[in-house]
C-alpha cells in the first residue's frame, strides 16, 4: 500500500532515482539536482511540487505526479492557483492498484484547489483520462519565424520564407 502525499525535501535522491529508472533513463532531472530544485523545489511549503505514492516497505516511490505552480517563477501569478503537470507515471510494479495515477491527480486536486490545470505534450493514453475527467483536451499549433539573417539554419530544414506580420505593441 502507497502513502500519498507530496514529496519531501529530504526524498530528492528517491525522486531522482524513480525519474531516471521509471520515467526515462538519463533524464536531466534525475541527474541535475539544481535544475530538480530550480522547477520542482517549493521552499514556501518546504516540499517538492510532486505528488508521490509512496511506499514504506521498499522506501521508494511506486507513482509520481509532477507539477508546476504557475507562482513558482512569477509571485505575482499566485492569485490565479494555476499548475502545469509534469512527469506523471506509475511504475510497472503497481498492477494491482490501477487507480493510483488518478488519486495522485486528485490528492493535488484536493490539496491546490486550482482554477486550471494544463499540460503539454500527453499520449494518447493520458488524453483518453483527461477527456474522461471532462478536461478539454486539443492540439498545439506551434509557429515560428526564421531568422533571415542567419544562412545555415540549425533545426529547421527548408525554412518558409514569409515575413512576420506587424504586432500591435499598444496590447
Amino acid at each position: 500500500m502507497s502513502d500519498i502525499r507530496f514529496c519531501q525535501i529530504n526524498e530528492y535522491n528517491i525522486l531522482q532515482k524513480f525519474i531516471n529508472d521509471d520515467w526515462k533513463s538519463g533524464h536531466i532531472l534525475s541527474k541535475n539536482k539544481t535544475l530538480l530544485d530550480f522547477q520542482h523545489l517549493n521552499v514556501e511549503e518546504n516540499r517538492y511540487n510532486f505528488v508521490v505514492a509512496y511506499n514504506s516497505k521498499e522506501n521508494i516511490f511506486d507513482a509520481i505526479l509532477g507539477f508546476i505552480p504557475l507562482d513558482q517563477f512569477d509571485k505575482d501569478l499566485k492569485h490565479t492557483k494555476n499548475i502545469w503537470l509534469a512527469i506523471w507515471k506509475k511504475t510497472d510494479r503497481c498492477r494491482v492498484d490501477n487507480t493510483l495515477g488518478l488519486d495522485l491527480l486528485s490528492f493535488l486536486e484536493d490539496q491546490l484547489h486550482p482554477n486550471a490545470i494544463a499540460a503539454i505534450g500527453i499520449n494518447t493514453n493520458v488524453q483518453k483520462i483527461y477527456k474522461m475527467l471532462k478536461y478539454e483536451t486539443g492540439t498545439l499549433k506551434q509557429f515560428y519565424y526564421a531568422n533571415p539573417k542567419h544562412k545555415n539554419q540549425l533545426i529547421i530544414e527548408k525554412p518558409i520564407n514569409s515575413a512576420p506580420s506587424k504586432v500591435n505593441s499598444s496590447c
